[in-house]
């Protein structure tokens, strides 16, 4: 048998582990300083916890869920998404009786069976953020100016971000009496899909892909244009407090985001080299999803960021802001006795925080050499009989080719001030 990854899923190998790692880094960096308490759910959680808030019409639900029951019959669902177990512990932790808001991130795996793309695979890993617990607009562009600044960290320079305002329960009701109209009129011309979502959740039509939808759905009604007041001033004051932090933003009025729980403002940033599906980031406000699930009133708002899509357009721009850790220091041993000692000097090294490493396949001094060459080590330590008998370390330096002689008991000294003085 021949053993393979499942399809859409992948080994991760160097470089790309790097630029993930950098992704993960900067962004636990960058949500610490915005003030952000790590959260950590199950990979797995009841399937009615993504059900409920998600929507049995968006296509994550209806195709995309990893579901299986357990031994007792309970049915369980891998995380599509972070929102909602957020959400769900923030109910069962009663979070909502400390002091708000609530600041949380999350970093971790999520899963979905969908066709792999460029950057999304059926595993994949983001990092996200929420805000729960106020209904202010200045939190909204908070969320937004958060991921522009990581991205401008991360020297993805070519973000283009998306808004649009969904409204509320109240003003939606209008919109979606007319939009029904209309599909229900363009219905025999739409796709399937878009003909059961039409039955579930009219504004789900605006995820399809195909192009004929997408062309009769550029003439149906806009959400915009029924927005009641609240929602009209509240989304005002969020593209104010974007243009007061000079972030530029493109008007979409189609885009709703894949899940129902969203309410006035949802965004989307896309970068270059990621062809059609084009988007490394989305969020928007969520201010009944508490309440929906048995929670008090409680708004929010929050944005999942795709680390593997970061990390791939990072890659493809030609953005290395990262230098590389290769080993500092690589020892040979000449012999039995000298690779003994050089066991317990490779130990000291590496507690010492030097990268370090040694051979354990008994080459030759050629061939060793070849070996610290190749991890790219920038000092070679040579243990030998002379060295050994005279308590010494001969030392080379690989970019220049000096060699020298350092008392075994000062080299790890010796060496960090030389690591000091090349960085």
């Amino acid at each position: 048998m021949k053993f393979q990854t499942p399809r859409g899923t992948r080994d991760i190998l160097s470089p790309e582990v790097e630029f993930r790692n950098y992704v993960f880094e900067k962004s636990r960096e960058l949500f610490e300083i915005y003030g952000f308490k790590e959260i950590v759910t199950p990979t797995f959680e009841r399937t009615e916890v993504f059900t409920k808030g998600i929507g049995e019409a968006s296509d994550i639900v209806s195709k995309e869920m990893y579901t299986f029951k357990d031994r007792k019959g309970r049915s369980l669902t891998l995380k599509p998404e972070g929102t909602a177990p957020v959400v769900r512990s923030f109910i069962q932790n009663k979070m909502y009786g400390k002091s708000l808001p609530i600041k949380l991130y999350y970093c971790g795996q999520m899963f979905r069976y969908e066709k792999p793309q460029a950057g999304r695979g059926r595993e994949f890993s983001q990092v996200g953020i929420e805000i729960i617990g106020t209904s202010d607009p200045l939190a909204d562009v908070e969320t937004i100016a958060l991921v522009m600044n990581l991205y401008k960290q991360l020297g993805i320079d070519k973000t283009k971000l998306i808004v649009n305002s969904m409204g509320c329960r109240n003003c939606r009701k209008k919109y979606l009496q007319d939009l029904n109209k209309y599909l229900e009129i363009k219905s025999k011309n739409l796709c399937e899909n878009c003909n059961f979502r039409i039955e579930k959740n009219p504004l789900r039509v605006f995820d399809c892909k195909v192009d004929q939808c997408k062309k009769i759905l550029s003439k149906s009604p806009i959400l915009r244009d029924y927005l009641c007041n609240e929602c009209e001033d509240h989304f005002k004051n969020v593209l104010k407090g974007l243009e007061s932090l000079k972030i530029k933003w493109q008007l979409d009025n189609r885009l709703v985001r894949g899940f129902d729980y969203y309410t006035k403002t949802v965004f989307e940033v896309t970068a270059p080299k990621l062809g059609a599906q084009d988007a490394i980031c989305g969020g928007g406000r969520y201010d009944y999803l508490i309440e929906d699930y048995g929670g008090p009133l409680t708004p929010a708002v929050g944005v999942a960021i795709g680390v593997d899509r970061t990390a791939l357009v990072m890659m493809r721009m030609g953005i290395k802001p990262f230098s590389e850790k290769n080993i500092q220091v690589f020892l040979i041993a000449l012999n039995d006795t000298a690779k003994k000692k050089a066991i317990v000097l490779l130990d000291d090294l590496r507690k010492n925080k030097i990268p370090s490493d040694m051979d354990y396949g008994n080459r030759g001094i050629k061939g060793q050499f070849k070996m610290a060459d190749r991890l790219k080590a920038k000092y070679v330590l040579i243990l030998g009989e002379d060295e050994l008998r005279n308590n010494k370390v001969s030392l080379k330096e690989m970019d220049t080719g000096k060699q020298s002689i350092v008392n075994y008991d000062d080299v790890i000294n010796y060496l960090k001030e030389k690591i000091k003085e090349s960085n």
